[in-house]
C-alpha cells in the first residue's frame, strides 16, 4: 500500500508515493501502472504540499463525492478532499514525464494504456 495518493478524478488517473522515494501513476483499481524514477518526489514535502491544498476545512473534512479528487494521507483511512486541478494535474505530469522504462513489473502495454485513459502526451 502506498503510503500517499492522489487522484483526479475521484478514482482516476491515481499518483501513489511510497515513504522510500518510489512512486507509481495508475489508474482507479485497475492492476496497471507506471513506475516513476525514485527520488522525483520529496516524500515529507509532498504531504505538507498536498496538506496546504485540501478544500476548506482540509484534514478534518473528509470526501463527500463532490469534488474533484482525492487524497490518501498517512495514518488515515479517510479520503480527503482536494480542488485543485491544475496542481494534481502538474504532479501527475511530472510524474509521466519521470516514468521508468517498462520492466518484468510493467509493461509497455501498460504504459500505453495510461498514456491513454490520463491523456499524456508521448
Amino acid at each position: 500500500m502506498p503510503a500517499v495518493s492522489v487522484d483526479m478524478p475521484q478514482g482516476g488517473c491515481r499518483l501513489s508515493l511510497w515513504k522510500d522515494g518510489q512512486a507509481s501513476i495508475s489508474y482507479g483499481a485497475m492492476p496497471r501502472w507506471v513506475r516513476v524514477t525514485p527520488g522525483t518526489f520529496d516524500f515529507e514535502r509532498m504531504i505538507e504540499l498536498l496538506r496546504s491544498r485540501l478544500s476548506p476545512q482540509g484534514d478534518d473534512r473528509p470526501y463527500d463525492g463532490l469534488s474533484a479528487g482525492t487524497v490518501a494521507l498517512p495514518g488515515s483511512e479517510a479520503l480527503r478532499r482536494i480542488d485543485d486541478v491544475a496542481w494534481v494535474r502538474s504532479l501527475l505530469e511530472q510524474a509521466w514525464k519521470a516514468r521508468m522504462a517498462p520492466s518484468r513489473d510493467s509493461s509497455a502495454e501498460d504504459r500505453d494504456w495510461i498514456a491513454k485513459v490520463c491523456s499524456f502526451a508521448e
